[in-house]
């Protein structure tokens, strides 16, 4: 290994220790309470060495978003390289964003928190962290349509949906669900009788039964 290559996994691995650090400080003291120095001070390093691989907070922050957006693709993508209909894909896949809402709430409310869909064309020439981010979300966005578009390709899913519409579509009405839980949960459970799991998995329900393909043996219920 060269000296060249070597810097440059060192530099890799530094910043990865930086990121897992500021994950501890804000997923422990909330996103705004916060601060640069806090994260300098659990990555044991200067702040100057900090600064000179983010910027600023907004850049640490992003670089979190990208990552729980990795771990989540991933997850799809596990889902998606199975073999079944592309309508139990997407139910699969609906329920590993469940699993990833449930089991790694930290991610998901950064992610909710920094919301990529919200990214301006201007954010993204001018901030590579923006840059990677809306990657991600785009790569999750094209293998939602690559399902969608399967399963309306084996029958199961209907023929007149738009794929990109419908994948952008689900991802706003199941994220809008886990927002409402998180936010709401004691007044589901305590004033309205619902349990926020059940609430979740109706959801999932009720999108099967407005895109299942009723007309072909690939849509049966």
């Amino acid at each position: 290994m060269g000296i060249a290559e070597r810097k440059q996994r060192e530099k890799e691995k530094r910043r990865k220790a930086i990121i897992e650090a500021a994950e501890k400080v804000f997923f422990t003291k909330g996103i705004d309470p916060a601060t640069m120095d806090d994260v300098a001070e659990e990555a044991e390093l200067s702040k100057g060495t900090l600064y000179l691989y983010f910027k600023n907070k907004d850049d640490l922050l992003h670089a979190i978003v990208h990552r729980g957006l990795e771990i989540l693709f991933q997850k799809f993508q596990a889902v998606a390289a199975e073999t079944m209909p592309g309508i139990e894909k997407l139910q699969a896949i609906g329920r590993a964003y469940i699993g990833f809402f449930q089991e790694d709430r930290n991610h998901f409310d950064i992610i909710m928190h920094k919301d990529p869909s919200q990214i301006e064309i201007s954010d993204i020439e001018d901030n590579p962290g923006i840059a990677c981010c809306k990657e991600a979300g785009d790569r999750i966005f094209s293998l939602l349509v690559q399902v969608i578009r399967s399963g309306v390709g084996d029958g199961s899913i209907r023929p007149d949906l738009d794929p990109l519409k419908l994948s952008i579509t689900l991802w706003g009405q199941l994220s809008g669900v886990f927002h409402l839980v998180a936010k709401k949960e004691r007044v589901l459970k305590e004033m309205m009788g619902l349990e926020p799991e059940d609430l979740i998995n109706y959801s999932l329900q009720l999108t099967r039964f407005c895109i299942a393909n009723t007309t072909s043996t690939g849509g049966n219920q």
